[in-house]
């Protein structure tokens, strides 16, 4: 409840017309009970008359009775499960009347933060009160610091997870107390998955003047991202659920809820590198890695400074690791399906193992929404594409709408209808995704740009501005992620021909590399 305020276990709207005791059911509230509360709330630990409780109810000089005024009490007693022998809310004054004894607790927390800092306990009986706020709000800083933009880092002194209705969308708490008995102050943080409670980290510290406090809480929200960081890629693996995301797209969104790099997906080489220094064995990592030079060879695919002899040797790495893996993921389908992932990118022959693997994905485990999105993957590059659309279908009907997976997936499908050569059906898939992703159309749109047809006047304004090389790059860029990887000639050449004929119309047939011409001999434009 937006604005709400809290009383013990008790969640008020602000204008006291229903409660919800912590998560459970909501409580609403005759006129006279609104009206007995709106008085005890504006009126804390002031002793009311029971003549002054009538007047509140039924304005002054009604003819109601004290012993209506006792009824009602009980049942808002009741209602509000507050003992009248050891009372919590409202308290009896025999022969006066009755006083509301709780004190309000507010919460500011929005329902959808990224991470609580809170409840906080232990401040009341310190003595070093400022040097415990300045922590927490170091600690504040440096978790913001390294969230991506939209995601909330909040203060939350007295807040708790039953507090707002719609807890599940605290993705991270963090729970922290003080104690401090003489010079030293001591602090404990114990970081918690928002929706379970689940306790991921403890960190026990000790604080000693205004510098140490703004490096500990440096040091501690490092620690606390990293953690962040392994649940929001490995949280799930051992187990997979029917809507659960591939190993990739969970990655790309953590990157993006940690990073306010434009190229928040590169900036996570430090985790993986430091959770490869740490688990040097494990095969989630190794594949994750794998998964990481996955993705620089994808951003750097349009740059001249990754040579033949370059890509070589990160696909090399990668064929390793995955093989390497291997041997440890049979169990595990998530792992399965990004080992699956890496063999068909890279090539080299693997095309049949990299669809054995996933389809032992898919045939043994729950894992559909990231089986059908490499299956689908395959099935095009091996020149299936209706087969690919359908795949790809069954996994937007699992996506969360707006996700990072939906978009992923909608990328994907128009891809393959524009291998396919439907456009009819592009059209309708680009609408959606440019509708959920607006800007996915400079780049989408251009390369389902129509050959022999002028450019749409907001898109070619974008070409427009491009020069020699970031038209060249453009064009291996779409021919390195996915034409190079289509068996079928008339595919690729489908997928390239509008984006080949805007480049060639303005700059000639040397904007296009020989490789990428050998793969299209259909498109080469005549001699002379």
């Amino acid at each position: 409840m937006e604005g709400e305020v809290r009383y013990g276990d008790l969640s008020f709207d602000p204008s006291f017309l229903y409660a919800r005791h912590g998560a459970g059911a909501e409580l609403k509230f005759t006129r006279s009970e609104r009206a007995l509360l709106l008085a005890f709330t504006r009126h804390p630990r002031t002793v009311l008359t029971r003549n002054q409780l009538l007047d509140a109810i039924a304005g002054s000089g009604s003819d109601a009775t004290d012993r209506s005024i006792d009824f009602l009490i009980n049942r808002l007693r009741a209602k509000l499960r507050d003992s009248a022998r050891a009372p919590a809310l409202i308290a009896t004054r025999y022969g006066e009347g009755y006083v509301w004894i709780a004190d309000p607790i507010r919460s500011d927390v929005p329902a959808d933060a990224f991470l609580v800092i809170g409840p906080v306990s232990g401040l009341e009986r310190l003595t070093k009160k400022g040097l415990a706020r300045n922590f927490l709000t170091f600690l504040q800083q440096g978790l913001d610091r390294r969230t991506g933009a939209g995601q909330a880092v909040v203060m939350g002194d007295g807040w708790r997870p039953d507090m707002a209705a719609p807890a599940v969308g605290i993705r991270f708490s963090l729970d922290v107390s003080f104690f401090g008995p003489g010079e030293r102050l001591h602090a404990a943080a114990v970081l918690r998955d928002g929706p379970s409670r689940q306790i991921l980290s403890a960190h026990r510290l000790q604080l000693e003047g205004a510098d140490a406090a703004r490096v500990e809480a440096d040091l501690l929200a490092e620690r606390l991202l990293a953690v962040i960081w392994q649940r929001l890629t490995r949280g799930t693996l051992a187990v997979a659920a029917p809507t659960d995301t591939p190993l990739e797209v969970r990655m790309h969104d953590a990157a993006l809820m940690l990073s306010r790099s434009e190229e928040s997906w590169i900036a996570m080489g430090e985790q993986l590198a430091a959770a490869r220094a740490a688990t040097p064995d494990d095969p989630s990592t190794t594949l994750m890695w794998g998964l990481y030079l996955h993705s620089r060879l994808l951003l750097s695919a349009a740059s001249a400074h990754l040579t033949p002899e370059a890509r070589l040797g990160l696909e090399g790495d990668v064929e390793a690791m995955v093989f390497s893996a291997l041997p440890d993921i049979g169990d595990n389908p998530i792992l399965m399906l990004a080992a699956a992932k890496l063999l068909f990118f890279i090539g080299r022959g693997h095309e049949v193992l990299a669809e054995q693997l996933a389809e032992q994905a898919f045939a043994a485990s729950t894992a559909f929404a990231a089986a059908f999105a490499i299956l689908g993957q395959i099935r095009l590059g091996a020149g299936a594409a209706e087969q690919a659309v359908d795949l790809y279908d069954h996994g937007l009907e699992l996506a969360e709408p707006g996700s990072q997976f939906e978009v992923y997936l909608l990328v994907l499908r128009a891809a393959a209808l524009l291998a396919a050569g439907n456009r009819e059906a592009l059209e309708a898939t680009c609408a959606r995704l440019y509708h959920i992703h607006p800007a996915a159309r400079a780049s989408v749109g251009l390369f389902s740009a129509r050959p022999d047809e002028a450019l749409p006047a907001d898109i070619g304004m974008v070409f427009e501005r491009f020069d020699f090389e970031r038209v060249r790059s453009t064009v291996r860029y779409l021919y390195f992620v996915f034409a190079r990887l289509y068996r079928r000639q008339d595919y690729r050449e489908n997928l390239l021909r509008g984006l080949i004929y805007h480049a060639v119309r303005r700059f000639g047939p040397a904007v296009v590399d020989d490789e990428i011409w050998r793969s299209v001999p259909g498109l080469v434009p005549p001699a002379g």
